[in-house]
């Protein structure tokens, strides 16, 4: 097992339940990694979760779609890595939803822009299934205003890197 899922939404979990951090440290522990849903449906998702991996360093995360519309919270990172001995490189995204969204959108300039600033090599590309399909997100992603290298990380190279096989 590589990583597990988990939907607070939908599970009707807080993602602040003290329980929560027990599981994601256990993961950590066993090098799993912890993907989130990340739409930001309920408000102050992505402040919960970015304070989850903070306080959990050993702990690799993907949060998937990148916060949804609310994508712009994420360009904190940029800041983060500057400050020392405080953020370790353990949050990683999917841009699935987010991606067929903001694809030929006013917002796809913004979206690329914070794809670069959280950096390339910490995203991936899913699905949204049942609600979206593969084939919707790799169409938007070829949208998107990166390099085919880009474009090949996001696809493949860092999901790879994430979870391949570690042998």
């Amino acid at each position: 097992m590589k990583a597990i899922k988990l939907h607070p939404h939908t599970q009707e979990f807080d993602i602040t339940d003290p329980k929560v951090r027990v599981l994601c440290k256990l993961a950590g522990e066993l090098g799993v990694a912890v993907l989130f849903d990340n739409f930001n449906i309920v408000p102050g998702d992505s402040q919960y979760l970015f304070n989850l991996a903070v306080q959990l360093p050993k702990t690799h995360f993907v949060f998937a779609h990148m916060g949804g519309m609310d994508f712009r919270f994420w360009n904190l990172l940029f800041m983060a890595r500057t400050a020392k001995d405080f953020f370790f490189d353990n949050i990683h995204f999917d841009i699935s939803a987010t991606a067929v969204l903001v694809a030929d959108s006013p917002l796809e300039a913004e979206f690329v822009w914070t794809i670069r600033n959280v950096g390339i090599d910490d995203v991936m590309l899913g699905s949204a299934y049942p609600q979206l399909s593969l084939k919707q997100a790799v169409d938007a992603l070829e949208k998107l205003d990166l390099s085919a290298q880009e474009k090949r990380k996001i696809r493949w190279d860092n999901a790879n890197r994430l979870f391949g096989d570690k042998r």
